[in-house]
Protein backbone atom coordinates (compact mmCIF):
# COMPACT_ATOMS: atom_id res chain seq x y z
CA UNK A 1 0.00 0.00 0.00
CA UNK A 2 1.30 3.30 -1.30
CA UNK A 3 2.12 6.03 1.63
CA UNK A 4 0.43 9.71 1.74
CA UNK A 5 2.51 12.53 0.51
CA UNK A 6 2.30 14.43 4.08
CA UNK A 7 -0.41 17.62 3.69
CA UNK A 8 1.87 19.92 5.57
CA UNK A 9 3.45 19.99 2.96
CA UNK A 10 2.90 22.31 -0.42
CA UNK A 11 2.27 20.34 -3.99
CA UNK A 12 5.25 21.40 -6.43
CA UNK A 13 4.86 24.28 -7.97
CA UNK A 14 4.62 23.25 -11.66
CA UNK A 15 0.85 24.63 -12.83
CA UNK A 16 0.30 20.77 -14.02
CA UNK A 17 2.53 17.68 -12.63
CA UNK A 18 5.24 16.62 -15.06
CA UNK A 19 8.38 14.62 -14.89
CA UNK A 20 10.31 17.49 -13.38
CA UNK A 21 8.81 19.23 -10.22
CA UNK A 22 9.98 22.11 -8.28
CA UNK A 23 8.40 22.84 -4.61
CA UNK A 24 8.70 26.68 -3.65
CA UNK A 25 11.33 27.53 -1.41
CA UNK A 26 10.49 25.55 2.00
CA UNK A 27 11.03 26.98 5.09
CA UNK A 28 13.84 25.12 7.24
CA UNK A 29 11.14 22.84 8.93
CA UNK A 30 9.37 22.08 5.63
CA UNK A 31 12.77 20.78 3.80
CA UNK A 32 13.49 18.36 7.06
CA UNK A 33 9.76 17.21 6.77
CA UNK A 34 10.34 16.61 3.14
CA UNK A 35 13.80 15.04 3.36
CA UNK A 36 12.59 12.78 5.89
CA UNK A 37 9.17 11.75 3.85
CA UNK A 38 11.85 10.69 1.04
CA UNK A 39 14.58 8.98 2.98
CA UNK A 40 12.74 7.18 5.77
CA UNK A 41 9.16 6.94 4.68
CA UNK A 42 9.93 6.35 1.52
CA UNK A 43 12.92 4.39 1.90
CA UNK A 44 15.36 6.76 -0.08
CA UNK A 45 12.75 7.46 -2.63
CA UNK A 46 12.19 3.90 -3.55
CA UNK A 47 8.49 3.41 -2.69
CA UNK A 48 5.69 4.66 -4.29
CA UNK A 49 3.07 7.45 -2.62
CA UNK A 50 0.01 8.93 -2.71
CA UNK A 51 -0.25 12.61 -3.48
CA UNK A 52 -3.37 15.27 -5.42
CA UNK A 53 -1.13 17.29 -7.36
CA UNK A 54 -2.53 19.40 -10.76
CA UNK A 55 -2.39 16.89 -13.53
CA UNK A 56 -3.72 17.15 -17.23
CA UNK A 57 -7.10 15.77 -15.94
CA UNK A 58 -7.49 18.20 -12.77
CA UNK A 59 -6.43 18.10 -9.42
CA UNK A 60 -6.77 14.32 -8.57
CA UNK A 61 -5.90 11.63 -6.23
CA UNK A 62 -2.53 9.68 -8.23
CA UNK A 63 0.58 7.58 -7.47
CA UNK A 64 4.36 8.67 -7.97
CA UNK A 65 8.17 7.68 -6.94
CA UNK A 66 10.97 9.53 -7.15
CA UNK A 67 13.06 8.04 -9.71
CA UNK A 68 16.21 10.42 -9.19
CA UNK A 69 17.55 11.62 -5.67
CA UNK A 70 16.17 15.03 -5.12
CA UNK A 71 18.42 18.61 -5.30
CA UNK A 72 18.13 20.59 -2.33
CA UNK A 73 19.67 24.07 -3.01
CA UNK A 74 19.94 26.88 -0.49
CA UNK A 75 18.36 29.91 -1.56
CA UNK A 76 18.31 33.51 -0.26
CA UNK A 77 16.29 34.00 2.62
CA UNK A 78 17.61 30.96 4.67
CA UNK A 79 15.22 29.04 2.55
CA UNK A 80 15.77 25.83 0.58
CA UNK A 81 14.58 25.00 -3.27
CA UNK A 82 13.83 21.12 -3.92
CA UNK A 83 14.13 20.18 -7.60
CA UNK A 84 13.35 16.16 -8.57
CA UNK A 85 12.07 14.26 -11.29
CA UNK A 86 8.85 11.68 -10.53
CA UNK A 87 7.43 9.12 -11.93
CA UNK A 88 3.34 8.68 -12.08
CA UNK A 89 2.27 5.18 -12.25
CA UNK A 90 0.73 4.01 -15.42
CA UNK A 91 2.31 7.08 -17.11
CA UNK A 92 5.74 6.09 -16.99
CA UNK A 93 7.63 9.44 -17.85
CA UNK A 94 5.17 10.88 -19.68
CA UNK A 95 2.68 12.41 -17.40
CA UNK A 96 2.42 15.69 -19.90
CA UNK A 97 5.52 15.94 -21.72
CA UNK A 98 9.26 14.52 -22.11
CA UNK A 99 11.89 14.72 -19.11
CA UNK A 100 13.87 17.94 -19.58
CA UNK A 101 16.81 18.41 -21.31
CA UNK A 102 19.84 20.84 -19.51
CA UNK A 103 18.88 22.36 -16.33
CA UNK A 104 15.74 23.71 -15.08
CA UNK A 105 15.22 27.23 -15.29
CA UNK A 106 14.98 29.29 -12.06
CA UNK A 107 13.01 32.08 -11.32
CA UNK A 108 12.72 35.84 -9.72
CA UNK A 109 13.25 35.58 -6.07
CA UNK A 110 10.08 36.11 -4.34
CA UNK A 111 11.51 36.27 -0.95
CA UNK A 112 12.94 39.23 -0.63
CA UNK A 113 11.97 42.28 -3.14
CA UNK A 114 12.25 45.78 -2.28
CA UNK A 115 8.53 47.26 -3.22
CA UNK A 116 5.57 45.86 -3.71
CA UNK A 117 5.72 42.79 -6.47
CA UNK A 118 3.35 40.45 -8.08
CA UNK A 119 4.47 37.00 -9.42
CA UNK A 120 3.24 34.87 -12.14
CA UNK A 121 4.03 32.44 -14.57
CA UNK A 122 5.01 29.87 -11.62
CA UNK A 123 7.71 33.10 -10.40
CA UNK A 124 9.21 33.96 -13.82
CA UNK A 125 7.40 37.30 -14.65
CA UNK A 126 7.72 39.74 -12.00
CA UNK A 127 5.35 42.73 -11.99
CA UNK A 128 4.74 46.39 -9.82
CA UNK A 129 3.93 50.21 -10.48
CA UNK A 130 5.95 51.17 -7.33
CA UNK A 131 8.43 53.19 -7.65
CA UNK A 132 11.89 52.37 -5.93
CA UNK A 133 10.66 48.79 -6.43
CA UNK A 134 13.70 46.33 -7.63
CA UNK A 135 13.58 42.45 -7.77
CA UNK A 136 16.55 39.69 -8.45
CA UNK A 137 16.46 36.62 -9.71
CA UNK A 138 17.00 33.39 -7.03
CA UNK A 139 19.99 32.21 -8.38
CA UNK A 140 23.32 34.58 -8.32
CA UNK A 141 26.53 34.06 -9.78
CA UNK A 142 29.80 33.95 -8.87
CA UNK A 143 32.12 31.67 -10.78
CA UNK A 144 31.79 30.98 -14.30
CA UNK A 145 30.48 33.29 -17.37
CA UNK A 146 26.78 32.90 -17.66
CA UNK A 147 24.18 34.30 -19.99
CA UNK A 148 20.63 35.38 -19.50
CA UNK A 149 17.89 36.80 -21.10
CA UNK A 150 14.92 39.48 -19.73
CA UNK A 151 11.71 40.27 -21.77
CA UNK A 152 10.23 43.57 -20.51
CA UNK A 153 6.32 44.19 -20.88
CA UNK A 154 4.16 47.58 -20.40
CA UNK A 155 1.28 49.48 -21.68
CA UNK A 156 2.82 52.34 -22.44
CA UNK A 157 6.47 53.94 -21.67
CA UNK A 158 5.20 57.18 -19.77
CA UNK A 159 8.89 58.69 -19.84
CA UNK A 160 9.54 61.52 -18.29
CA UNK A 161 11.22 61.19 -14.35
CA UNK A 162 10.36 57.17 -15.14
CA UNK A 163 13.67 54.97 -15.70
CA UNK A 164 12.71 51.15 -16.03
CA UNK A 165 16.06 48.98 -15.94
CA UNK A 166 16.44 45.58 -16.88
CA UNK A 167 19.66 44.02 -16.08
CA UNK A 168 22.38 42.89 -13.21
CA UNK A 169 23.07 43.48 -9.87
CA UNK A 170 26.02 43.02 -7.61
CA UNK A 171 23.53 43.31 -4.52
CA UNK A 172 21.31 41.42 -3.00
CA UNK A 173 18.34 42.54 -3.26
CA UNK A 174 19.82 45.15 -5.61
CA UNK A 175 18.26 47.78 -8.52
CA UNK A 176 19.39 47.04 -12.04
CA UNK A 177 20.46 50.58 -12.05
CA UNK A 178 23.54 50.67 -9.68
CA UNK A 179 24.94 47.40 -11.50
CA UNK A 180 24.13 47.48 -15.23
CA UNK A 181 21.11 47.78 -17.43
CA UNK A 182 19.44 48.99 -20.33
CA UNK A 183 16.62 51.47 -19.54
CA UNK A 184 13.04 51.06 -21.42
CA UNK A 185 14.13 54.98 -22.14
CA UNK A 186 17.63 53.37 -24.06
CA UNK A 187 20.08 54.31 -21.52
CA UNK A 188 22.50 52.20 -21.07
CA UNK A 189 23.18 52.84 -17.36
CA UNK A 190 26.40 51.17 -14.81
CA UNK A 191 26.18 52.36 -10.95
CA UNK A 192 23.67 54.57 -11.85
CA UNK A 193 25.46 56.57 -14.13
CA UNK A 194 23.94 56.83 -18.41
CA UNK A 195 27.06 55.40 -20.13
CA UNK A 196 25.29 55.43 -23.68
CA UNK A 197 21.51 56.02 -25.17
CA UNK A 198 20.11 53.79 -27.55
CA UNK A 199 16.65 53.53 -29.29
CA UNK A 200 14.10 53.08 -26.39
CA UNK A 201 12.83 49.32 -25.57
CA UNK A 202 9.60 48.01 -26.69
CA UNK A 203 7.17 45.77 -24.96
CA UNK A 204 8.19 42.20 -26.01
CA UNK A 205 12.05 43.22 -26.18
CA UNK A 206 14.22 40.69 -24.99
CA UNK A 207 17.44 42.41 -23.22
CA UNK A 208 20.27 39.61 -23.33
CA UNK A 209 22.16 39.52 -20.52
CA UNK A 210 26.25 37.74 -20.23
CA UNK A 211 28.72 38.22 -17.51
CA UNK A 212 32.17 36.80 -17.10
CA UNK A 213 32.27 36.50 -13.46
CA UNK A 214 36.43 36.38 -12.87
CA UNK A 215 36.80 40.00 -15.26
CA UNK A 216 33.51 41.27 -14.00
CA UNK A 217 32.74 42.05 -17.50
CA UNK A 218 29.31 42.43 -18.55
CA UNK A 219 27.56 42.49 -21.82
CA UNK A 220 23.90 43.79 -23.03
CA UNK A 221 22.09 42.92 -25.96
CA UNK A 222 18.76 43.27 -27.62
CA UNK A 223 16.81 40.96 -29.55
CA UNK A 224 19.60 39.44 -30.63
CA UNK A 225 22.12 42.25 -31.53
CA UNK A 226 24.76 42.67 -29.10
CA UNK A 227 26.79 45.82 -27.81
CA UNK A 228 30.02 44.50 -28.14
CA UNK A 229 30.92 40.88 -28.54
CA UNK A 230 30.38 38.84 -25.75
CA UNK A 231 32.10 35.95 -27.43
CA UNK A 232 35.14 37.62 -28.42
CA UNK A 233 35.11 39.02 -25.16
CA UNK A 234 35.12 42.50 -26.53
CA UNK A 235 33.35 45.74 -25.89
CA UNK A 236 31.66 45.39 -22.76
CA UNK A 237 29.36 47.97 -21.23
CA UNK A 238 31.14 47.65 -17.77
CA UNK A 239 34.05 46.09 -15.79
CA UNK A 240 33.07 45.49 -12.40
CA UNK A 241 36.52 43.30 -11.69
CA UNK A 242 37.14 40.09 -9.73
CA UNK A 243 35.11 38.90 -6.33
CA UNK A 244 31.68 39.74 -6.86
CA UNK A 245 28.44 38.10 -7.05
CA UNK A 246 25.62 38.61 -9.58
CA UNK A 247 21.48 38.81 -9.65
CA UNK A 248 19.68 39.55 -12.71
CA UNK A 249 17.59 42.14 -11.57
CA UNK A 250 14.60 44.03 -12.56
CA UNK A 251 13.86 47.89 -10.94
CA UNK A 252 11.63 51.03 -11.21
CA UNK A 253 12.16 54.21 -10.54
CA UNK A 254 9.85 57.55 -10.59
CA UNK A 255 7.04 55.13 -12.33
CA UNK A 256 3.58 55.38 -11.65
CA UNK A 257 2.58 53.04 -14.15
CA UNK A 258 2.69 49.25 -14.34
CA UNK A 259 5.93 47.19 -15.50
CA UNK A 260 6.71 43.41 -15.81
CA UNK A 261 9.79 41.56 -16.41
CA UNK A 262 9.42 37.60 -17.51
CA UNK A 263 13.27 35.88 -16.52
CA UNK A 264 14.90 33.76 -18.36
CA UNK A 265 17.41 31.54 -17.31
CA UNK A 266 17.53 28.35 -18.89
CA UNK A 267 18.42 27.61 -22.56
CA UNK A 268 15.36 25.59 -23.23
CA UNK A 269 13.85 29.31 -22.76
CA UNK A 270 16.15 31.23 -24.87
CA UNK A 271 15.27 33.50 -28.01
CA UNK A 272 18.91 33.69 -28.89
CA UNK A 273 22.12 31.10 -28.84
CA UNK A 274 24.42 31.57 -26.08
CA UNK A 275 27.72 33.55 -26.50
CA UNK A 276 30.42 31.18 -27.52
CA UNK A 277 31.82 29.55 -24.22
CA UNK A 278 28.76 30.85 -21.86
CA UNK A 279 26.53 28.66 -19.87
CA UNK A 280 22.70 29.00 -19.10
CA UNK A 281 22.32 31.29 -15.79
CA UNK A 282 19.87 28.01 -14.39
CA UNK A 283 22.40 25.14 -12.73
Amino acid sequence: MALDYPTTLPCPQTLTATPFERWQPSSPAEAAILQAFWKDDLRDGGAWFNATWPLPQGRVPAVFRFIEQPRWRMVPGGRWRVEAVLEQRGRGLSVSQPAPVGNPPTPWNTANPVGAWTFTNADFTASSSEAGAYVVSETGVSVGDYYAELVVSFDFDEGGAAEIVAGVSLVNPGAPSDGAGWGISGNILVESVVVDALSALATGDVVMVAVETLSGKVWLGRNGVWIGDPSARTGEVATFGVGNEYWLAFGLQGTEAAYSCSLRTAESQFDYPLPTDFAEWAF
